[in-house]
């Protein structure tokens, strides 16, 4: 099996995860809302996609090594938890986050905080390419087809 990470965006209204190669190219990716028809806790949103998109992967030759996920707000790397404020998913705040997946999947978690460069482009060319779609400003167009 070819090696491979997990990279989740936890926003205030989508939570998206992928599976990403150590080159960086995108295997499977997969968002929910973060509310709504995505379970109460955001956690379990969280892990829902990640087992979601490993078990993906996993038909598709790739083992995870690591899980990183970015939330929107800072992060207290010295206590290991998600600091305050987190504005739009204000149930994270405090919570040993990477503790929680680490206990759950048994995977290490990859602190975009640190100096593992690789692993910090990795995640994040994930997340602009792959996970949000963007590849730049689009041209509106009318119903018509007419800019």
């Amino acid at each position: 099996m070819t090696a491979a990470i997990v990279g989740v965006d936890v926003g205030g209204t989508t939570t998206a995860a992928g599976v990403v190669t150590r080159d960086g190219d995108v295997v499977v990716d997969e968002s929910a809302p973060t509310r709504g028809k995505a379970p109460a806790d955001p956690l379990a949103a969280i892990s829902a996609l990640i087992r979601k998109v490993s078990d993906e992967a996993a038909r598709r030759t790739r083992s995870i090594d690591a899980i990183g996920v970015g939330v929107p707000g800072p992060v207290d790397a010295a206590r290991g938890r998600v600091g305050e404020p987190v504005i739009h998913v204000p149930e994270l705040e405090g919570r040993p986050l990477a503790d929680e997946l680490t206990a759950e999947f048994g995977l290490q978690m990859i602190d975009a905080t640190g100096d593992i460069m690789s692993q910090q482009k990795i995640v994040r060319r994930m997340a602009r390419t792959m996970l949000h779609g963007y590849d730049g400003p689009r041209e509106r167009r009318n119903s018509d087809g007419a800019s």
